[in-house]
This record gives structure tokens, sequence and C-alpha cells, in this order.
């Protein structure tokens, strides 16, 4: 293989076969052309893929060499360190793979699923070569060693994932990751209980572009510490427990929060309330990806929702079942003009917010809607409504989740029609359009006589035409 062209070879989790096959067959000869490695035990044709920590006990001494000279193969991959496996193997995988990577500014992507002291030593050797690093339930008190590091130990670490920390809460104050100058994206997803004070966790909050916080005990006025040092932050996910902590806490914070930057938000919490008393307070004249997942079915609040006016994907879901819209979700689609796409996933839409809809009182902009279900006169005289208008855009797709719906032959025939003039429906949850794709896929299973519309049973020409 040409060194010079490693440089374009794709980061892998697992090498891929052909590309393996290639480079043992390049490199398990001996000088007088024999065989010294069954590539037959190193490569498996049916597996898509091999795990790096399975090939390096089988490969040949003539490999060594092609490594050490092919850094980037290395530092492209990932190691995984798991529980089931035994320490010493761990120990060896992680050695011999961090020597092949060569002493360039070769970096690691590890993910630690142990406790063991000897992985923790192995990670403070190893920390200025941490390009990424995800902690699995990691137990604080066995990896202090290697937290308490001073700053400056991780400075190419670019992602960091703690997930489940058990032991002791996080309450001392964990240095490593502090001036971490290349960090730009952290995951912490907490166990509700260890997580409560965020402070601990010292990392550069005002160079992130991504943050994830979960299943943590935060307040709001906590998060508002947090996000008020995160002035780069263009994507943030993060889960807001109402339900143990009043949203109204932030009333006592003394400076709104500005992030100029974000562009997509997911929010996790119990009610539509929960989540614009959060947002009140917090500026993002950027964002345009808006998600809200929430965990109860409490959705009846005239709490003013924020203003969104530059917002073009908005979605929210519900728990499983069906729900019919109240006051705060009106408040919200008023609130975003300029959506594009909306979700309302396991929401009912009742006809006089169809009618909404037709009249451009609610979303003038909008071209897909996904939703559980409406009436079907409803749904197709507000989407010829919007067909015929001039000033209002036309909705030419609709995910529907509700599994079939019965249509008597005059509204198969305006169904007909609408799909004609390139208005498709669909029972996917997620609409992703695709220049030509989804034109493709409507006729097809419409001349297959598939998917959730049918026409009413012991007709002639009774037939499931659906759509995708």
């Amino acid at each position: 293989m040409d060194i010079a062209n490693l440089p374009t070879v794709p980061p892998h989790e697992v090498l891929p076969v052909d590309l393996m096959r290639e480079i043992f067959m390049a490199c398990a000869y001996d000088a007088e052309g024999k065989l010294e490695t069954d590539l037959n035990s190193i490569v498996d044709p049916n597996n898509s893929g091999m795990d790096i920590h399975c090939v390096l006990p089988s490969v040949c001494s003539h490999w060594r060499t092609v490594a050490l000279q092919a850094h980037e193969l290395w530092r492209n991959s990932r190691a995984v360190l798991r529980r089931t496996d035994p320490i010493y193997r761990l120990l060896d995988v992680l050695d011999v793979w961090v020597s092949r990577a060569g002493e360039s500014t070769a970096s690691l992507d590890i993910t630690v699923e142990v406790e063991d002291r000897l992985i923790t030593e192995r990670l403070r050797r190893y920390a200025h070569r941490l390009r990424a690093l995800s902690l699995h339930s990691p137990n604080l008190h066995v990896m202090r060693r290697f937290l308490d590091l001073p700053p400056g130990s991780v400075n190419i670490l670019e992602t960091l994932s703690i997930r489940g920390v058990t032991g002791s809460a996080l309450h001392r104050p964990i240095t490593v990751f502090e001036g971490a100058s290349s960090l730009r994206d952290v995951a912490l997803h907490g166990n509700y209980t260890q997580i409560k004070n965020m402070n601990a966790l010292r990392v550069p909050w005002c160079q992130l572009t991504r943050l994830s916080i979960e299943r943590t005990r935060l307040t709001a006025a906590q998060f508002y510490s947090i996000l008020s040092q995160c002035s780069a932050l263009a994507t943030a996910s993060l889960f807001l427990d109402a339900r143990h902590h009043p949203v109204t806490d932030i009333d006592h914070v003394q400076q709104d929060v500005s992030l100029p930057a974000l562009r997509a938000l997911e929010l996790v919490t119990h009610a539509l309330a929960h989540a614009a008393q959060f947002m009140q307070r917090i500026s993002c004249p950027e964002l345009v990806d808006l998600a809200v997942f929430l965990s109860s079915d409490i959705m009846d609040s005239s709490f003013p929702a924020p203003a969104l006016p530059h917002l073009r994907r908005f979605m929210i879901h519900c728990p499983i079942g069906l729900h019919r819209p109240r006051a705060d979700l009106l408040l919200w689609l008023r609130a975003c003009p300029a959506a594009v796409h909306v979700c309302l996933d396991g929401i009912w839409i009742p006809a006089p917010m169809m009618q909404q809809l037709a009249d451009g009182t609610l979303l003038p902009n909008l071209q897909l809607l996904t939703f559980w279900g409406t009436e079907v006169d409803a749904l197709i005289a507000m989407l010829w409504a919007r067909q015929r208008s001039a000033d209002l855009a036309t909705i030419s797709e609709v995910g529907l989740r509700e599994n079939v719906w019965v249509l008597s032959p005059p509204q198969s025939e305006s169904v007909q029609k609408l799909m004609s003039v390139g208005v498709f429906l669909g029972n996917s949850p997620e609409i992703r359009p695709e220049a030509g794709e989804i034109e493709k896929k409507v006729r097809a299973d419409f001349e297959a006589g598939t998917g959730p519309f049918t026409m009413p049973k012991g007709r002639a020409h009774q037939r499931r035409w659906g759509l995708m």
C-alpha cells in the first residue's frame, strides 16, 4: 500500500476485509517467498470486518514493520476495552496498539468499560495521546489517578464521553480535562444520583461546539450556569429533570444566557411548559432545529412559547399513546412561522387545527408534516387548500403514524389526484426527502397495492394503495 495515500483512508472502527487481506498479502511472506501466516485464520471472508484487538495476536513479524510505517491505519481506528475480556489481554492489546501508532502525534480512540487500576495507569501513561475517550460506568474512586492529572495532560483530546458514573458522587474536582485545548465534544450521561454538581467537572466550556447532558439531577439554574460559558456551542442535547427540580429556580439567575452559534437543540423534559420556562431566558438567534421529547402527557398550559423566528425544523415527541393538542402546543406552532418540517409524534390533529394549517394561520411555510392521525376529509381539504394557495407554501409530504385508514371512493379519488400533482403521503415516522426517490417509492407502492390506505371491503375495485 502506498503510504502517501494513507491520509485518504477514512476512519474505521473495524478494518474492512478487503483492506485487511491486501495488507496481509503484502507482508505475510518471508524472504524466500513462503507464506508465514495462515490468512484464513486472520481474515474471515464471512465477516464484514474484524475488531482491531482480535487481529493483533495473529499478525506476523512482517506486519509489525509495515504497521509501524502506516501510523494512520492505527490512529484512525478504535480500541474497545471490554469488561468481558481478561485484564492482561486488554493491557497487552492497548500497549501493542499504542506502539504501532508510532511516536508521532498519533492519537487514540478508546472506549473503557472496566474499572481495573492497571487500566487507569495505562490511561495516565497515554493521556497525551488521547484523541477520543469514552468511559462507561467508571468508578471515580478507581480512576482517580487518571482524573487527578494536572490541567493540560490531554491536549489533543477532541471528544469526551462519560456514561453512568459509579462510586462516590461527583464532588471532588476533576482536573485532567481542564486546559484540553482541542476538546470540542462532551457527553455526560449520569445515573441520576452521582452527578449533581457540574462545577466538579472542569472542562473548557467556552470552546465546546457539541454538548450532551442526560439523566442527571441538574437544576435549570445549574444548566444556565454551564450554558452561559458555552459561547461556541452549535449542538446541544439536555435532560431537564423538572419533576424533582422546578424550572422556576431560574428566576434567581442574575443573567440571561446567550448562545449565538447554537443551531440544533434536543430537550428532554416532562411537559411543554417546562421547555418553555427553560428557554424563556436563552437567546439563540441561529437556532434552526429543535426537538422536544416529553416524558408525560401533561400539555395543558398557557405559558408563553419562546420566540423561534428562524426555526426550520420543529419536532415534539409525546409518550406512546394518542394526545390531542392543547393550547400550549398552538402557542409553540405560532412561535415558529418559518418552520419547513414539523413532526408532532403521538399527536392527533383535529379538524379546527387542520383549518388553521389550510388558511396559513399556522405554519405558512410548512412543506413536510408528520403526525399521528386526523380526520381524512380535513386532511384532504387542507392539502388542496395549500396546493391552490399562491401565498402559502405547498405541503408536499405528509407522514402518518396511524396504521390503516379506510377510504371511501371519493376520498380515494381525491388522494390519487393529490399524488398526481406531487403531494405524497406516507406512514413513516421520519420523512427523509431525497430528490426523485420518494416519488418512485410511492408509485411502486401504489402499483403493488400496499400501504396504510384501503378501500372499503367488499367492493370490486378494492385495493390497498399506499404510501411510503
